[in-house]
């Protein structure tokens, strides 16, 4: 049943993102068409089907348990290291480090499946530089799908 309902919600999530960002999906598939769509699509496709596949190599889902609603809430600190590029977008050139990019938030568990495998999540992110003045905040509220594979 997590497997049904990660998937299921992941592709809903992603139609309703696509159909709210572009207000049709006959205007979405016309900019997918353009050559800088083609990769926006690629690069979408890839990171929904990746989540998929592995979701689908689990099988381990668990059929006929009751879900539960707002198991749990959690707090995260994290701090990464910019791979490609000069710096983090993050970050000023003006310091020690100009690669570093703390990041925390908040997730608010809405709905877990019985067996604890898919979580439906609200959330709150937060990135900086971990070092340097601040280029760039990020400060978001969003939703996410988690699928615990083991």
């Amino acid at each position: 049943m997590s497997a049904i309902l990660f998937v299921g919600l992941t592709l809903g999530v992603a139609l309703g993102l696509i159909w709210w960002r572009f207000g049709s999906f006959e205007a979405a598939i016309n900019y997918f068409r353009t050559q800088r769509g083609r990769k926006v699509a690629h690069g979408i496709l890839a990171f929904v089907g990746v989540a998929v596949l592995a979701v689908g190599l689990a099988q381990c889902a668990s059929a006929g348990e009751r879900g539960q609603w707002f198991a749990w809430g959690e707090v995260y600190l994290g701090i990464d290291r910019q791979m490609r590029g000069d710096r983090s977008p993050q970050c000023m050139d003006d310091g020690p480090d100009n690669r570093l990019t703390s990041n925390g938030g908040f997730r608010a568990n809405v709905y877990q499946s019985g067996d604890g495998r898919m979580a439906l999540n609200g959330k709150y992110t937060h990135h900086s530089c971990a070092f340097n003045t601040d280029r760039n905040l990020y400060d978001a509220l969003g939703v996410e799908l988690t699928y615990r594979l083991w």
